[in-house]
């Protein structure tokens, strides 16, 4: 996403907590630069938006926090419960942050687990973050009529983390042509943002 963001004139800056896997992302594109940080400690927040600010005039703020877990409820761990908490509380934070700086766009990713009638057995953890999200980005709209707040919900998405999903839901990964690309989800992004507080289904 962030390379076809880039190659579309975006200045990016990739936030995440392990800076190796920061650099990797940005491999030798100028155009993507990195600041690794925990999104669910405000000073971190803090200092990850004073650095963007840095790189010149903060247009846009892409948001996606979630990790898949394939467990019922009764199965998870406190641990599992305990992270699922943490990625609503990072959404909390930075949508907080990105509102706050004025004219600023914000694009949430949540995901078409995020919508009610979809969510399958096994992913009350992970639907649970995106459900949320889905209700953060509707209640900002109101709260904020001002701000431009796009939510793009994608279906499954041709990454690790989604051969992970389906690998463990199925036993067999991803099957060829049925997910959606990086640079599909970067286009709903963009598409997204040409209209007025749009909700993209892709």
């Amino acid at each position: 996403v962030a390379h076809k963001l880039s190659a579309d004139g975006w200045i990016v800056l990739a936030v995440g907590r392990t800076e190796s896997k920061l650099i990797e992302t940005r491999g030798d594109d100028s155009y993507i630069h990195v600041q690794s940080g925990d999104m669910t400690v405000s000073a971190d927040v803090k200092r990850v938006f004073e650095f963007a600010g840095k790189l010149g005039q903060l247009a846009r703020v892409v948001h996606c926090a979630a990790s898949f877990r394939s467990v019922n409820l009764v199965d998870a761990t406190d641990e599992q419960i305990d992270s699922t908490a943490n990625d609503l509380r990072m959404t909390l934070l930075v949508v907080r942050a990105a509102v706050k700086t004025r004219a600023v766009e914000v694009v949430l990713i949540s995901s078409f687990g995020g919508i009610p009638s979809l969510v399958l057995p096994g992913s009350t953890l992970y639907s649970a973050s995106k459900v949320a999200m889905l209700g953060i980005g509707v209640a900002v709209r109101q709260e904020h009529p001002n701000a431009k707040l796009v939510i793009i919900c994608p279906a499954a998405v041709d990454t690790p983390m989604g051969h992970q999903a389906a690998t463990e839901r199925t036993g067999t990964g991803l099957a060829e042509g049925v997910a959606l690309s990086a640079s599909d989800v970067a286009k709903a992004i963009e598409r997204g943002l040409d209209e007025t507080n749009a909700t993209q289904w892709v």
